[in-house]
């Protein structure tokens, strides 16, 4: 990818690898299950005169588990969640009496403290699933609410 952006929040070009692996399988005729996850590797690389000065290990994990039985659903998943990495900054901290301004570099960690989880019992009717659902995202207490799904 090559730059975007413009002026302090330009950033430079990236690499990124993203891994998916998934599996479904049946145990007998009415159990069936559903796999997939997602790993990503990304590397930003700084671009001249930005504020943004690239990231470090930036590591990101996704997955979904679907497990059916007869017309009843239980989903565990995670959205993206970043296991490692750090977005380098390049901060003004001070102007000196000519007018020159000092930079000091800084890093912020893009893994939160609390890995976002996300359940749902749900039971399927004909071309709708209706069930209950479970968030937790990070940083926030878990949220309960109702699950309603239409296909077309």
């Amino acid at each position: 990818m090559n730059s975007v952006g413009e002026g302090a929040l330009k950033l430079g070009p990236s690499h990124s690898a993203l891994f998916t692996f998934g599996t479904d399988f049946e145990l007998g005729e009415e159990v069936s299950i559903s796999a997939e996850a997602h790993l990503t590797f990304s590397h930003l690389l700084p671009q001249s005169e930005s504020l943004i000065r690239g990231t470090e290990r930036a590591v990101a994990s996704a997955f979904d588990v679907d497990i059916g039985y007869r017309d009843y659903h239980l989903q565990i998943s995670q959205p993206t969640y970043f296991e490692t990495g750090a977005l380098k900054l390049s901060r003004p901290y001070k102007r000196q009496a000519d007018g020159t301004v000092l930079f000091r570099d800084d890093e912020v960690s893009l893994r939160s403290q609390s890995r976002p989880l996300m359940l749902s019992l749900t039971h399927e009717r004909g071309l709708s699933r209706l069930g209950l659902k479970v968030e937790k995202h990070a940083g926030q207490t878990a949220q309960f609410g109702f699950a309603w799904e239409r296909k077309f």
